[in-house]
């Protein structure tokens, strides 16, 4: 199974490395700074919005199929009973919440039929995410890993066509946007459903009981409520910018292009949680085979967050002026934070993963209860005198509550030796000490500094033994056991 986690992350590292970032820092880069802060702030908060009620679609059902389909893979070629009818009535029930909800939250400041084309395109992205929880529940890691990134791919050609085209540069709205959103997602969900099909899926579709519908929402109640709370926690802080300040818009726009730069970093994390959700829950009855993979995992994970991390922290200015031609320091101050939360931040998609795969989502949503009314709370507190640096604040404090308290149960669970908290440790230490050292001391182009400490990171993450080169040529020697 460890070499099964090492070839596929292989494959997401470089899907995600290529492809991601590519869209978030050229294409929605580009739409920010072509529709201008202000629009684009409008947008990312009325996508905050219909993300934080999106746990009435997908209802935990992602997570759930992910986990049973491992779990139960002699099964899973006959469908998941009733699944695909229960997302069609949850998928429903979510577009008439939020036609409410949007109607009571904006009231006639905003264009209703532009939210409602937001949440339709959050519906098909949900009904993706579902799909690919199948196809990763089949144990077709690298058909999901490329499905992951498809939409991008697609987005990348036809937005890249109008951005560099100069006749088709001025048609460029924050609209038009989200309808080539529509067409990518769309195709992509087209060819998940014909991989499905291939593998002689059954899509179960008939008419719900009473019964059905109590027994399948017992089941995924727990993944719902996960969904919900850690959307507020994660998206809420952009509704309260927008509401409690005067030039919320704004505000909202400038946490945006920290938050960009924050989600493009994340992309790894985000292939290491998506793709050791499926391979926990397989090995959920195998103790030593799971520690030994959320060892491996973490420490891997390690390495790339620190070097992306204080890459962002120690250059935050330079990278602020390349990606969106500005020098003020109030923009490059918020993504310092932003780059600080990032190390807890990354390490939880891991955190969590483990939790959802092991049986303890319950545990989780009490977590993440607390965390969502802690956010909301500082928020509160900061945003009315620290406006959206107030907010990065509150992200750093409550990424690095959510890992050490789950790092907490966890270690009660593996009953982890001390010790073993000591490499990663002091692995952090010297590559900030390191860092910082040849930020400061040694003058030369940045690009060339920051080289530089990633090699040096590097070299210090093979001497302390987060990975040596022996245990990564015995897990590529492992039989693949999946």
């Amino acid at each position: 199974m460890r070499k099964a986690f090492l070839t596929n992350i292989l494959l997401l590292i470089f899907i995600n490395a290529l492809i991601k970032p590519l869209y978030l820092l050229g294409i929605d880069r580009n739409i920010q700074l072509i529709t201008g802060t202000s629009q684009y702030g409008m947008f990312i908060n009325i996508l905050n919005f219909t993300i934080i009620l999106q746990f009435i679609s997908d209802f935990g059902l992602q997570n759930y199929t992910a986990r049973f389909a491992s779990q139960q893979k002699n099964i899973i070629t006959s469908g998941i009973k009733n699944l695909f009818g229960f997302k069609i009535l949850l998928s429903i029930i979510y577009f008439f919440v939020i036609i409410i909800c949007s109607r009571i939250w904006y009231g006639d400041q905003i264009n209703f039929w532009f939210v409602i084309h937001v949440a339709i395109n959050q519906l098909l992205i949900s009904a993706m995410l579902f799909i690919r929880s199948n196809i990763a529940g089949l144990g077709l890691y690298q058909t999901d890993s490329l499905l992951s990134a498809l939409d991008r791919v697609i987005l990348i050609i036809i937005c890249g066509l109008f951005i560099i085209t100069p006749i088709l540069r001025p048609y460029i709205t924050i609209e038009l946007f989200v309808w080539f959103q529509s067409i990518s997602i769309g195709l992509c969900i087209i060819i998940g459903l014909i991989v499905l099909a291939s593998k002689q899926y059954q899509f179960n579709l008939q008419f719900l009981s009473i019964k059905d519908i109590k027994q399948i929402t017992h089941i995924c109640l727990p993944f719902a409520l996960i969904y919900l709370t850690s959307s507020i926690f994660y998206k809420g802080d952009t509704l309260l910018l927008e509401r409690i300040l005067p030039d919320g818009k704004n505000e909202v726009g400038i946490y945006a292009a920290s938050m960009r730069l924050y989600e493009a970093a994340s992309m790894f994390s985000l292939a290491f949680g998506t793709l050791l959700l499926a391979m926990f829950a397989r090995l959920h009855s195998d103790v030593n085979k799971l520690k030994l993979l959320f060892k491996t995992s973490m420490h891997l994970l390690l390495f790339i967050t620190i070097c992306i991390s204080f890459t962002g922290y120690f250059y935050s200015k330079q990278i602020i002026s390349l990606f969106y031609h500005t020098n003020d320091e109030y923009w490059s101050l918020i993504l310092t934070f932003m780059m600080l939360a990032f190390i807890p931040g990354s390490l939880n998609y891991i955190l969590s993963a483990y939790f959802q795969a092991t049986h303890k989502e319950k545990l989780l949503l009490y977590i993440y209860i607390t965390i969502a009314i802690i956010s909301i709370l500082l928020n509160l507190i900061f945003i009315p005198s620290f406006k959206a640096l107030g907010s990065s604040w509150t992200y750093l404090l409550c990424q690095a509550i959510l890992m050490f308290v789950q790092l907490w149960f966890i270690h009660k669970t593996f009953k982890f030796n001390v010790k073993q908290y000591y490499k990663p440790i002091v692995f952090s230490g010297i590559s900030l000490v390191g860092f910082y050292l040849i930020h400061e001391f040694i003058s030369i182009n940045y690009m060339i500094q920051i080289v530089l400490s990633n090699v040096f990171i590097l070299i210090i993450a093979f001497y302390s033994k987060i990975f040596s080169i022996q245990e990564l040529k015995q897990i590529w020697l492992e039989k693949h056991n999946s």
